[in-house]
């Protein structure tokens, strides 16, 4: 586990040092746009730091003994991201051609289990609002 964190730590050490180099300009004396423009490319590296983290606490658990036990589960919640991902980029395909989003309604992907591989896909039913 300490070693786990000695590597979290080296990934992050840059983003970590840009993040306190940004709070630190934005605690001196700027002028309010200035500061509040700071702020925001602070919260932004914040995030940056947060997803880094976790990318690499996920490429740290897949190192780990009997990981490979786990590969069908990883490669399900892959699937369904994937899937989750591909209909949000519908969803928003048929709010640019003018559907009124109280007309869309999505459903959770689900995974199927496939005897061979076709690829996914997604079904579309026009259902009547009662």
């Amino acid at each position: 586990d300490g070693e786990r964190r000695g590597t979290r730590a080296l990934g992050r050490a840059p983003l970590g040092a840009r993040q306190q180099e940004l709070q630190q300009a934005v605690e001196g004396r700027f002028r309010e746009t200035e500061a509040e423009g700071l702020r925001a490319r602070v919260r932004a590296i914040d995030v940056e730091l947060g997803l880094a983290e976790a990318a690499l606490d996920r490429l740290l658990e897949l190192l780990l003994p009997g990981s490979e036990r786990r590969a069908p589960q990883r490669t399900r919640a892959a699937a369904l991201a994937i899937a989750s991902e591909r209909l949000e980029r519908i969803r928003q395909s048929l709010l640019e051609r003018g559907i009124a989003p109280a007309r869309i309604e999505l459903r959770p992907a689900r995974s199927l289990d496939a005897k061979h591989e076709q690829g996914g896909r997604v079904t579309a039913l026009p259902r009547k609002k009662s």
